[in-house]
């Protein structure tokens, strides 16, 4: 069951620093799905104007797959300092979801 308002999940805000202690399980399967949604979109917007220049190409893709990597730090973080059956259920639910061998946003498994 997906959030009808992402605007509260706490994975999916801007920030300095990660709110550790804000994100809970139920954050996990939504937050992911909609991460990699938003992240799916500016990756193929960067495809269709892709230009073979730094600042065109390969910084603005480090940038994607640089909010992903933080994103599922916070969920390692969570997982291995609150771990519980449904955070267990929301990471290997996201995985199921979410891995794609051929994606340059697929989540790689958790420890």
């Amino acid at each position: 069951m997906a959030d009808a308002d992402n605007s509260n999940n706490p994975l999916l805000a801007d920030y300095d620093f990660p709110p550790f202690d804000r994100v809970e399980p139920s954050h996990v399967r939504p937050g992911i799905r909609a991460l990699l949604a938003r992240l799916e979109g500016e990756l193929e917007e960067l495809e269709k104007g892709m230009e073979p220049a730094w600042e065109r190409l390969v910084h603005p893709l480090e940038c994607i797959v640089d909010r992903l990597d933080v994103v599922r730090n916070v969920v390692d973080h969570l997982k291995a300092v609150k771990d519980s059956p449904d955070l267990c259920a929301a990471v290997e639910d996201v995985q199921a979801r979410s891995f794609h061998p051929a994606s340059p946003l697929s989540l790689p498994l958790l420890p």
